[in-house]
């Protein structure tokens, strides 16, 4: 195991882009699955991706993940001009020499981040 090259590659850079395919990946799957009761919107805006539902009575719950400096940072809410707290999410490498993203000392896999991210936009939940 090369740890040192496995670390570069574990890079903030490397972690934006694989979860942003990850979430567009898991949308595109969800509609193929759901029924038309609201559409989901995703825009770039340089390094930030806005995730919102819209259904017919109006605006739905939103998602915003931003690459900072240092962290992936997360906004989400349950419908336009609210908000929960942000949420960083770190790129680590583990011991098992394994690329994941921490968010408050928990460790994710991708999925799970694009779980935590799309699971109340898409499901309500």
């Amino acid at each position: 195991m090369d740890w040192i090259k496995a670390r570069f590659a574990c890079s903030l850079d490397h972690a934006w882009l694989v979860l942003k395919e990850r979430l567009k990946a898991d949308i595109a799957e969800w509609r193929t699955h759901s029924p038309a009761d609201g559409a989901v919107s995703v825009s770039e805006d340089g390094d930030r991706l806005i995730l919102s539902r819209a259904f017919e009575s109006g605006p739905g719950p939103w998602a915003t993940l931003a690459k900072t400096r240092d962290k992936l940072l997360l906004r989400s809410g349950p419908a336009p001009n609210s908000a929960r707290e942000d949420e960083g999410l770190h790129p680590t490498l583990n011991a098992a020499g394994e690329c994941r993203l921490v968010r408050d000392g928990e460790e994710l896999e991708f999925w799970q981040a694009s779980r935590l991210i799309l699971e109340p936009l898409l499901f309500g939940d």
